[in-house]
């Protein structure tokens, strides 16, 4: 049979575009792709891509610019018959963030599935954060078998820190169940050399605490503290501290920065993990709550403490008296307007919120909490925080002259120092000077290094951001203006 005219025409083209060389091919996918002829760019590529079939080069370029035109499922198309190997492990999170914003999470999934599989990874590759990534995303999907899969292998594989809060959010009942049955391999993983004994141990302790066992949480927890050291000194003997300061609050205000920048003074000792959430746990023992906390040798003075920051909205004021006597508390704010929106886009991250910020943040929410007495908002306050999902409790956080006064009354303002996220930004050094003079500890010899390991971010020019503010504001008008009247705590000033 005779070749058609478009055969023959095909056939010279292929011809003769092997002959000028894949480097030539490449070249001018870049210059159709840079003057943006879609339809041209993806005609060439294709043929190309056939004429130079092992060349996976020229697929990541197809799928390169498929994925800034915003075609993901193309993308990702290009990226499986090769092209995933262009790819290096940044712009893979890159993209993946990028497609699951798009809301197709399963191909956000799929691409980083494919990252995880291919075969010209360094020998020294740590799959680590690619796991924590594909079990985050299966675990909003509601898919719990794939979700404890990927973070069995993010913990036996590597040394990625965010796992850790992963695991100690796992508290449902299949997820429990599913982590126990894998424990003894976690256990073996922990004890071998060189491995990453101390945050295994922390997984481990997690996964017996979420399963009830508060003996074995605590045995692990001491391995994990045994094993740690603070700038190269292993605080494994000594006299056991027991906490001096409680960071109380508030949830997105800084609590984190600011406790891990404390921290740094050479006579605060930090506890293995900043928040230990053990007040509000009926169920916790003490032995598991000071298993978090280092030794010190008897001629060294130090003290050390813990930054909880949803304490502020639980009533636990007299168990923590009982536990702690003349334990002294340190709350830190931060504009409840900002802080709501902080604490809604940390929530929409991590899957715990479904629906858009104009939608969570409906006008039935304010209508709901317009026109209270004090009474019942100290009454709302509280049950919020013990779980009471009747008003809504991103909203319900930011009241906090309602929730300062039992704490107040309870430990006196001698042994509350109030802060603000705003003086901690602008003014650190005197913050922490004024920290150190209520904990009674020296002035640090030098400024402390910021530290700000999980800050999270939004953009606040964002349209819905941008209308929602001014209606927040208008609702912590009258508790912002009591909680200066009655504590002298004012934002931004």
């Amino acid at each position: 049979m005779l070749e058609t005219q478009t055969t023959r025409r095909k056939r010279i083209a292929s011809w003769m575009l092997k002959l000028r060389g894949e480097d030539r091919a490449i070249d001018r996918a870049k210059f159709l792709i840079d003057n943006a002829n879609r339809d041209e760019a993806l005609r060439f590529l294709t043929h190309s891509s056939e004429v130079f079939a092992s060349s996976n080069q020229l697929k990541f370029e197809a799928a390169a610019f498929l994925y800034h035109m915003q075609e993901f499922p193309m993308a990702v198309e290009w990226l499986r018959r090769g092209g995933i190997v262009g790819l290096d492990e940044p712009t893979v999170f890159e993209w993946s963030a990028g497609i699951e914003q798009s809301g197709d999470r399963d191909l956000a999934i799929e691409l980083l599935m494919l990252h995880v599989a291919r075969e010209d990874h360094a020998a020294d590759h740590d799959p680590s954060e690619t796991h924590f990534h594909i079990a985050r995303l299966f675990r909003i999907q509601g898919d719990v078998e794939s979700a404890v899969e990927n973070v069995s292998h993010c913990l036996e594989s590597g040394n990625y820190p965010n796992i850790l809060s992963m695991v100690c959010t796992m508290r449902g009942e299949r997820e429990c169940k599913m982590l126990l049955e894998r424990v003894d391999g976690f256990k073996a993983v922990a004890d071998l050399p060189g491995h990453f004994g101390v945050r295994l141990n922390f997984a481990i302790s997690d996964i017996y605490k979420h399963n009830g066992d508060y003996r074995n949480s605590a045995i692990h927890l001491g391995k994990a503290r045994d094993e740690s050291e603070i700038d190269g000194q292993c605080l494994s003997e000594g006299r056991p501290l027991k906490p001096s300061f409680l960071v109380i609050g508030t949830m997105k205000s800084g609590t984190t920065g600011f406790y891990h920048t404390l921290c740094q003074h050479p006579q605060v000792f930090q506890s293995i993990r900043k928040e230990v959430r053990y007040f509000g746990d009926p169920n916790a023992t003490e032995d598991w709550y000071f298993a978090h906390f280092p030794r010190l040798p008897e001629s060294q003075f130090g003290i050390t403490g813990e930054a909880t920051p949803n304490y502020y909205a639980v009533n636990i004021h007299d168990r923590i008296e009982q536990t702690l006597p003349g334990v002294k508390l340190i709350c830190l704010m931060r504009d409840p307007a900002t802080r709501a929106i902080s604490q809604f886009f940390h929530g929409f991250r991590h899957g715990a919120i479904k629906r858009p910020i104009d939608k969570f943040f409906n006008q039935r929410i304010f209508d709901n909490l317009h026109g209270k007495s004090d009474r019942e908002y100290e009454e709302i306050a509280y049950r919020t925080g013990e779980g009471d999902l009747t008003f809504n409790p991103v909203l319900v956080y930011g009241l906090y002259v309602h929730y300062l006064r039992k704490w107040v009354a309870k430990f006196g303002r001698n042994r509350i120092l109030f802060l603000t996220l705003e003086e901690f930004s602008q003014q650190q050094d005197a913050t922490i000077a004024r920290t150190c003079d209520f904990l009674g500890l020296d002035h640090p010899p030098e400024s402390l290094q910021l530290s700000k390991p999980h800050r999270g971010q939004y953009n606040a020019d964002d349209e819905a951001v941008q209308q929602l503010m001014p209606r927040l504001q208008e609702f912590y008008e009258l508790p912002n203006r009591k909680l200066f009247e009655e504590f002298g705590i004012q934002f931004g000033k």
